[in-house]
């Protein structure tokens, strides 16, 4: 039983040692599409072998592009939420920024497209995955909406005043 447990941990560690340098390039960093692949809800791979997963990938930076949905600034943390598109699951990313990055994120508006670096910190097991000591790189703010996509409901017409009767 004990060669048995042994053999199964060698080849977990053989197979670790195979996988993990083909997802993490050589300066450490992974595509939101490899990450979401390998760490997203519909991996093939087990829970088990995420966790050893991603102890590699912890701490690395990654270089990853998404539409902002929200930003959080506060005396103690400044973030902000990636949505990563339809295809990934979990779909939003949250990014802890540093401090020097508040005057930036004030200038940028939701649903632009933010290009962010920083740290893979865990991912998300139900979800979102999450990142640290973020910098934002580059941003675009979002295409105006032309009149085929504005959503009837934002409308908002002025409701007729009632006419005074006269005496």
């Amino acid at each position: 039983m004990k060669i048995g447990i042994f053999i199964k941990s060698t080849v977990l560690l053989v197979v670790f040692c195979f996988i993990a340098p083909s997802f993490v390039h050589a300066a450490g960093a992974i595509s939101f599409n490899k990450f979401n692949k390998i760490f997203g809800s519909r991996s093939k791979y087990s829970i088990k072998k995420k966790d050893a997963l991603i102890k590699k990938l912890t701490g690395k930076t990654v270089v990853w592009k998404g539409r902002m949905q929200g930003k959080f600034i506060h005396y103690s943390r400044i973030s902000i939420t990636l949505d990563m598109g339809a295809d990934a699951l979990p779909r939003n990313v949250i990014i802890v920024l540093e401090r020097s990055e508040k005057e930036k994120l004030e200038k940028i508006g939701r649903d632009s497209i933010v290009k962010v670096k920083a740290k893979v910190k865990r991912y998300g097991k139900v979800k979102y995955h999450e990142l640290e000591d973020g910098t934002i790189i580059s941003w675009k703010k979002p295409k105006k909406k032309s009149a085929a996509d504005v959503d009837p409901k934002d409308l908002r017409f002025p409701k007729k005043k009632p006419k005074k009767e006269s005496k």
